[in-house]
């Protein structure tokens, strides 16, 4: 299914959709139920809360541990999960999934074009999972 396109911020022509306007149950937008909803916004726009990123922002940053300068790989997607938001690092050989929290990652450098992780043991790799014995 195609997404529902809005033409930009404060827009109301779109479907006929107003962000202010109040609709009962039951009116013509029910048949857009389950659409994806697409916004033009502009290529430097940037959310207005401190350590809010749009997802294109972060898709493609380095990764890096605070413990190295050495590059694990780059932020592939991320993911919007019930309990927080994860990134999926592509490393290369695989991918692994890190919860987007400031105590795994405490920074993002969008001039720099990268994030830091804190150097968690199992966390990039499956070290910590196997030295317990299982």
């Amino acid at each position: 299914m195609a997404p529902l396109l809005l033409p930009g911020p404060g827009s109301t022509r779109a479907a006929g959709w107003s962000p202010s306007k109040r609709y009962p149950t039951g009116t013509p937008l029910e048949g857009v139920r389950g659409v994806r909803l697409v916004a033009q916004v502009p290529e430097d726009e940037r959310p207005t809360g401190q350590d809010e990123y749009y997802d294109r922002q972060l898709v493609g940053l380095a990764v890096h541990t605070a413990d190295s300068d050495d590059l694990i790989g780059r932020v592939a997607s991320v993911l919007h999960l019930p309990a927080h938001d994860v990134l999926e690092i592509a490393t290369g050989e695989d991918l692994r999934l890190v919860p987007f929290v400031s105590e795994l990652v405490p920074v993002v450098d969008l001039e720099a074009g990268r994030i830091v992780l804190s150097p968690v043991s199992g966390l990039l790799d499956d070290d910590a999972e196997t030295e317990g014995g299982g």
